[in-house]
């Protein structure tokens, strides 16, 4: 279960040409996949300042970018993005 208070840590995996085409365009193209892994947060208080890394994974939510709207009628499709969460 996720934090409600949003102590979470976010990785998000493309492939080098998914990443490649939005550093170049701004945005990804149509039908790129993504996926991303949502982390607790840990952290304590150092010495230094406080530090803080990633926990336990959360979920996992896989996204389809959708410019076309292909399934306008799926609660797990809008706004241009798929998504499924594990």
């Amino acid at each position: 279960m996720l934090d409600p208070k949003g102590d979470q840590m976010h990785l998000t995996y493309a492939s080098p040409g998914a990443a490649e085409y939005c550093r170049k365009n701004g945005n990804f193209a149509d039908d790129t996949v993504l996926v991303k892994q949502m982390f607790g947060e840990d952290h304590t208080q150092m010495t230094t300042g406080a530090a803080h890394w990633a926990g336990e994974t959360k979920v996992w939510i896989m996204l389809i970018k959708d410019d076309k709207n292909r399934f306008p009628n799926s609660p797990l499709w809008g706004d241009g993005l798929g998504m499924g969460t594990f």
